[in-house]
């Protein structure tokens, strides 16, 4: 499948000013990270840190637990090969992470990961080491809002959900069983919703070999959503060799003790460090990503009640609301004692996790999206206090899909990627004006003036006549201008009335481009074009992306 790749600058595709400075004038931020990820010479140098700094013992302790794990979703030769790579001094990883969603969740999931390989593979060549490419599967979030549906747009917009009671729905992602006829029912759905084509029934084959090889690794007849999840990024990427990281992993468990251990004797100094970097940021006119749960450790337990906060209060003493004890208060070797005694229930969260992952695993850089960017540019110093130095932080894929026939709907209106607006009723008005052929504006500034010149003159020969009819001239001047407006409105609605299609285009254009008033990227699942392109889709994008392209592309479909 052949693309045609052009690069964008309307700040819509760019989510914030942070994001948009971070790919367009880094060096207003570069002060908030350690390495500059438009340098390849930085990469070199922060594999040189790794080689001199790096604990390898680390990575002899979670391989074989990982090689199980991968092995389980009947992952390729390549991805364990690959775990087996990782077991080696002279090997380093590049990590992408999202927390599960259904069917992969929406697009920037895919994106992040085809960046992840892209920058793997060049770094390989380039320094001649062997680079692993890692996704962290952030089982320990608990946000189900985000993660219980995704979006087809076949013809309109159609929702696909996934039921979750809500005893379970408070739950870490991990912890969220679900009976295997519920993932079967889900399956359905998502197929009933595709458009017949010729690649459907391998979409079907696929689903249902996913299924049944988490099936054969789940327990009472039933598995947790972040193992759907993983299953389905195992058969849609191990053939890249990609490796799967999930924190459930026991070993993983074992080594959050020290990243726990670490949150509660140091809160203060995290919590105070992220705090100045977020007051330099907002005193740059960046807004705050990270915001602090005041008088919270940055670590949770898992209770029969849900995913609970834990609490500290002035006297350096601490509270899990939730946890069923009958002393409310604990010190800090009480709270150790509870965590650690049931470290399979504790998860990490947003500051926390990233240390997690950069200690354990030689990492030379993590692949990101916008809002894990704005987290990173509050968070080095805590780095620092861990004894850590952050990776090298790298923009993961920004894109849009423009299929052909989209591409003909903008040419026919004459309508410019970058003239794209979020809104479609605002887009229409916008595009209608241009189509029309003479300014409308300049029309009705002209008539205006003309207007006003003759209410001048003849409220001038009454005044000749010393009749005071001021007033009355005024309210006559106020009207026609709103009557001007609404005219001005008439002729662009008339307009599109005579040229509807143009009004159909623009609707048919944001359905596929800007759902919703979202970027396709997160809002729209891979499966809706695996369904018109085949799964050869991915690979052909891997192939056409240059990783060290950091603008949002339109990805024309020839």
């Amino acid at each position: 499948m052949d693309f045609n790749i052009i690069e964008l600058k309307n700040n819509i595709f760019y989510y914030s000013n942070l994001y948009s400075d971070y790919i367009f004038q880094f060096d207003k931020l570069k002060s908030f990270f350690s390495y500059d990820y438009r340098n390849l010479n930085h990469y070199k140098t922060r594999i040189d840190f790794l080689k001199k700094t790096y604990d390898n013992e680390l990575r002899k302790n979670f391989c074989d637990e990982l090689y199980e794990y991968n092995n389980a979703f009947r992952c390729s030769k390549r991805t364990l090969e690959n775990i087996d790579i990782l077991m080696k001094e002279d090997s380093f990883t590049l990590v992408a992470g999202q927390q599960p969603g259904i069917f992969t969740g929406p697009l920037y999931t895919v994106f992040k990961i085809i960046s992840l390989i892209s920058l793997s593979d060049l770094l390989s060549r380039k320094f001649k080491i062997n680079v692993v490419p890692v996704f962290w599967n952030a089982s320990e979030d608990n946000d189900i809002d985000e993660i219980k549906s995704i979006n087809i747009p076949s013809g309109n917009l159609e929702k696909i959900s996934i039921d979750i009671p809500e005893y379970l729905s408070k739950l870490s992602f991990s912890k969220i069983v679900l009976p295997e006829d519920e993932y079967e029912n889900l399956v359905r759905k998502m197929l009933d919703s595709l458009q017949s084509t010729e690649y459907k029934a391998g979409i079907e084959k696929f689903l249902n070999r996913t299924l049944e090889t988490v099936v054969d690794g789940g327990k009472n007849s039933g598995f947790s959503i972040s193992r759907f999840f993983s299953a389905i990024l195992s058969g849609l990427f191990s053939k890249f060799g990609l490796v799967i990281i999930d924190p459930e992993i026991a070993a993983l468990k074992k080594f959050s003790r020290k990243i726990i251990d670490f949150d509660i004797s140091k809160q203060s100094e995290i919590h105070g460090a992220i705090d100045f970097n977020s007051r330099e940021l907002t005193a740059l006119g960046y807004h705050n990503q990270l915001k602090l749960l005041r008088d919270n450790l940055d670590c949770f337990i898992n209770t029969k009640n849900g995913r609970e906060k834990i609490k500290i209060n002035g006297k350096n003493n601490f509270y899990i609301q939730g946890l069923d004890k009958k002393k409310k208060e604990l010190s800090q070797n009480e709270l150790k004692d509870i965590l650690f005694k049931n470290i399979g229930d504790t998860t990490l969260n947003v500051i926390t996790r990233p240390l997690l992952q950069d200690w354990i695993l030689p990492n030379i850089a993590t692949v990101c999206g916008p809002g894990e960017i704005s987290y990173f540019a509050q968070i080095k110093d805590v780095y620092t206090f861990f004894g850590i130095e952050m990776p090298i932080i790298v923009p993961r894929l920004s894109a849009t899909i423009i299929e052909k026939k989209i591409k003909e709907s903008m040419n026919k209106i004459r309508l410019d990627y970058e003239n794209l607006e979020l809104l479609p009723d605002r887009q229409a008005k916008e595009t209608l004006k241009n189509m029309i052929g003479f300014d409308i504006n300049s029309f009705l500034l002209e008539m205006e003036k003309e207007i006003h010149e003759l209410i001048n003159n003849k409220k001038e020969i009454l005044n000749k006549h010393e009749l005071d009819t001021a007033a009355s001239f005024n309210r006559i001047e106020n009207n026609l201008k709103k009557e001007i407006e609404v005219l001005g409105k008439r002729i662009i609605s008339e307009y599109g009335r005579k040229n509807s299609f143009v009004v159909d285009s623009i609707n048919k254009i944001h359905i596929n481009l800007l759902p919703n008033k979202n970027l396709q990227e997160r809002y729209v699942n891979i499966f809706e074009y695996i369904n018109k392109y085949g799964f050869k889709i991915i690979d052909d994008i891997i192939e056409k992306i240059s990783p060290m392209d950091f603008k949002h592309k339109f990805i024309e479909i020839k």
